[in-house]
């Protein structure tokens, strides 16, 4: 998949209770090149 460089500063942000989201979140960031950060995780990046 081609990101355009307006995502460069596109995170993929997710919430999971039983590991299906995450599992979700993780396969589409490596299929994008995105980051992808637990919920809990992402009050602490800097924007």
């Amino acid at each position: 998949m081609i990101v355009n460089k307006s995502m460069k500063n596109t995170i993929i942000i997710y919430g999971s209770q039983y590991g299906s989201t995450k599992r979700y979140a993780e396969q589409l960031a490596k299929l994008t090149g995105l980051e992808a950060v637990d919920y809990k995780e992402a009050k602490e990046i800097d924007v």
